[in-house]
């Protein structure tokens, strides 16, 4: 202000400073309510005259008097006119919710516009959100039925757990690992729990698998969707995502028992095969997390809140690069994406100043 008004010969200065003001000045103008002043302002004005510069949203239009001043003879009143300038009206707005009303001032993403075409997904692709994480980070993320999360707030041995895909939103902590998916790292641990069983299931897997990729090549996603919703699987929107082979079937036995039926492959001993290879999944996730239990009771959760992210010392060989990272936002529509590219993280640097 110091600069603007120099021109016009008028003197900035911060309360402590007025007496230097004394003798030389009019009148002095006070960039704040009359509250926030010391009482000296008015009480022992340096000038003849001051006057309060303050919004008119601030209701409070009180002057700070002496507090000895009510004891004395002849108190001294202190006469105050206001002027109002521009347009007091009341705006008309919309009473709206709490819940509608969001902090604005807080940086924003910019996710520009979809990119990619709206066409039937080809072999090997997933419609996936783009998910920005604390640290720097990015994560596609397909339309599954759960990720791995974690709560901080939640007493040691009870704070990791499963958050549905539709629920991920910003403040969710993800558990992720380092250049590739914690699915994919079960399902080669059960397999080899398995022994000798796994390559019998490996091979029925594989050949529904591939039954389904025919059809998929021949009639198309959309009208296998399409046919599949008829005979009531519920899950048909995932028949793209079936294809990946760390992806065991349908979470819905009934599902998978009419996905068989569709595709024409008998149901046994396929459906037992698979079965069997869930419950081994299963069984290698629950030993992983009563690993990462211990690993997150010995860190410290003070710096997650503080940073967004939290590197997890894991003694296994395989799993030692997994974290935590807090989700800072999520794209508001879908891309077309490689299956390989889905909840793998990655170097994402618009994600850095949403920190």
């Amino acid at each position: 202000m110091a600069d603007w008004l120099h021109g016009i010969g008028a003197k900035v200065a911060v309360s402590s400073e007025l007496e230097s003001i004394g003798g030389v000045a009019e009148i002095s103008y006070v960039i704040t309510p009359p509250t926030f002043t010391p009482r000296a302002v008015l009480t022992a004005p340096v000038t003849p005259e001051v006057t309060f510069i303050t919004p008119a949203w601030f209701t409070n239009q009180s002057l700070p008097t002496s507090e000895l001043g009510v004891h004395a003879e002849g108190q001294i009143v202190v006469k105050t006119s206001v002027h109002q300038i521009g347009d007091m009206a009341e705006p008309e707005t919309a009473v709206v919710d709490d819940e509608e009303i969001q902090d604005v001032y807080f940086p924003q993403p910019v996710w520009g516009t979809r990119a990619s075409d709206d066409r039937e997904l080809a072999t090997g692709e997933v419609e996936a959100w783009k998910v920005l994480l604390a640290g720097g980070r990015g994560l596609w993320l397909d339309d599954g039925d759960r990720i791995r999360s974690l709560d901080p707030k939640q007493p040691e041995g009870a704070r990791l757990g499963y958050e549905a895909v539709n629920h991920i939103l910003p403040g969710t902590y993800l558990v992720l690992r380092e250049g590739e998916t914690e699915r994919g790292a079960m399902h080669d641990e059960a397999l080899v729990a398995l022994g000798e069983g796994a390559r019998d299931i490996f091979s029925t897997q594989a050949y529904w698998k591939a039954r389904l990729q025919e059809q998929l090549s021949r009639v198309g996603s959309l009208r296998a969707i399409a046919e599949l919703e008829r005979l009531g699987v519920r899950s048909s929107g995932q028949v793209q995502a079936w294809l990946d082979a760390r992806l065991i079937c349908p979470q819905r036995d009934a599902d998978f028992a009419l996905l068989l039926d569709w595709l024409g492959v008998p149901s046994q001993p396929t459906f037992d095969n698979a079965i069997t290879l869930r419950r081994a999944v299963y069984k290698a996730s629950a030993n992983l997390r009563r690993e990462l239990e211990a690993a997150v009771g010995r860190a410290d959760l003070r710096v997650l809140e503080r940073d967004g992210i939290l590197h997890l010392n894991l003694p296994r060989e395989g799993l030692r690069s997994m974290f935590v990272a807090r989700v800072l936002a999520r794209a508001p529509f879908t891309e077309i994406v490689s299956r390989h590219q889905v909840r793998v993280p990655f170097v994402e640097g618009s994600a850095q100043w949403l920190d």
